[in-house]
């Protein structure tokens, strides 16, 4: 099968699809009080055990900007599972967004003393968001024939990156005051950001001519690699290489906290400020140019393996090849902002409530909502509420308990969109460690 296809399809799957699912901010965590959640997310929260080893974990999200649910991809016919891109493609927007992020919590470690609390920890971290057209998917799945006599946007604009975390965390209590930071070094894995993005096709229903015009660009390291239209391998960046590379950054994370008294406690952290530098082994790639082709549909542009097209290949190569350069680039962290409060009600209950902001152009502040209701000293089952821009239906769980030195957390703001068709963003934090 042709290159092309190939490298559009995977693309699409690996960078917007890590789950299947514009990215949600991370709520009920914070309130995990005690887990390297929740000072993941605060560096002044205070651990409960002297000595807390950090074992693997996961946290996800992914959002698209419309309602495509599972049912939408797929039909059940007679008991058989197909794709039907045609109810997908019903459901886009002129333009969609993507946007998908991973923390792999891999192992840890914090001490606390006296009046001071310190962690160790490396996390492996994946950010992605896709802009696309949706002409894009239009013409992958089902042709040109249905644009005849139009030209068509299907550029796709990109932002990708992988990178290893390692960081050091500290915090000092002063009486009911908790003060801390964390520095984070950066190790990037793999990146991918696209310059300018303009890619289009002209169908003339003058014997099928098709006319390509492209303006488009992107930086990569250790993300794509070309050779000429053929030859088009997309590796996403290996998380289980460089662990040190040469492309690297810094980042640091603030927090304060203070008990106002017993039952009150207000807290504040900023995340993520800093970024990565790739100056090393890294590409840029350009196309950029107008070309005109008679006689040809856009099915067999991707699909066909015949020697014929294989003739077709070498005439359009010239013009669609990207041309290589090496380039440097930096990538900025989304600096994130939490203020939260929390209210003992009594030994059972407690209620809290945050404001989370980040640094983007287009975001907008959430508004989370938590009760916690224990069980036990040890075992707690909470529910969040939250509001993000245009969406109120976010309704989320959370359970935190300790067995013996074991402890195992769980969160998600929004258990509505894997019971229902009829939400479209979703994000989860599953963890496990060990108290002493």
């Amino acid at each position: 099968m042709f290159q092309l296809y190939k490298c559009i399809c995977t693309i699409l799957c690996v960078l917007a699809l890590p789950f299947c699912g514009k990215a949600q901010s991370e709520l009920g965590s914070y309130f995990l009080e005690g887990t390297w959640a929740a000072r993941e997310l605060n560096v002044t929260d205070t651990l409960h055990g002297a000595i807390e080893i950090y074992l693997p974990g996961l946290y996800f999200e992914s959002h698209h900007n419309n309602r495509i649910s599972l049912s939408d991809v797929l039909d059940n016919n007679d008991g058989t599972a197909s794709l039907n891109f045609g109810n997908v493609i019903s459901q886009l927007e002129d333009n969609n967004i993507f946007e998908n992020n991973l923390k792999v919590n891999t192992i840890g470690v914090a001490v606390k003393f006296k009046s001071f609390q310190i962690d160790l920890r490396h996390n492996t971290r994946l950010n992605s968001t896709i802009n696309y057209p949706r002409e894009l998917v239009q013409l992958i799945f089902q042709g040109n024939a249905q644009f005849i006599g139009e030209e068509v946007e299907f550029g796709p604009a990109i932002n990708y990156k992988a990178y290893h975390e390692y960081s050091l965390g500290v915090s000092k209590q002063f009486g009911a005051l908790a003060l801390g930071g964390r520095v984070k070094y950066l190790s990037g894995v793999g990146f991918l950001r696209t310059g300018n993005s303009h890619a289009s096709l002209f169908t003339s229903d003058d014997v099928f001519q098709l006319t390509f015009e492209t303006d488009y660009a992107f930086s990569t390291f250790n993300t794509v690699d070309i050779d000429g239209v053929r030859d088009f391998t997309f590796r996403g960046g290996n998380i289980g290489e460089n662990f040190f590379s040469p492309n690297n950054g810094v980042a640091f994370d603030l927090g304060a906290s203070i008990a106002v008294n017993e039952k009150l406690k207000l807290s504040a952290s900023v995340l993520d400020i800093g970024s990565i530098s790739w100056d090393e082994e890294t590409t840029l790639f350009e196309s950029q140019g107008v070309f005109t082709y008679e006689g040809i549909d856009l099915d067999d542009f991707l699909l066909n393996d015949s020697v014929e097209f294989e003739i077709k290949l070498d005439t359009i190569e010239g013009v669609l090849a990207f041309n290589e350069a090496t380039t440097t680039a930096r990538s900025s962290l989304i600096t994130q902002i939490y203020f939260a409060g929390q209210y003992r009600l009594n030994n059972k209950l407690t209620l809290g409530a945050l404001i989370h902001l980040n640094d983007r152009e287009d975001s907008s502040p959430a508004i989370g909502l938590n009760a916690q209701y224990f069980i036990t000293e040890t075992f707690l089952l909470g529910m969040n509420y939250g509001y993000r821009k245009d969406n109120f239906s976010n309704l989320g769980l959370q359970f935190s308990g300790k067995i013996g030195p074991l402890v195992v957390f769980g969160n998600t703001d929004n258990i509505i969109s894997v019971l229902s068709n009829e939400n479209f963003g979703f994000n989860g934090r599953l963890g496990i460690g060990l108290s002493f």
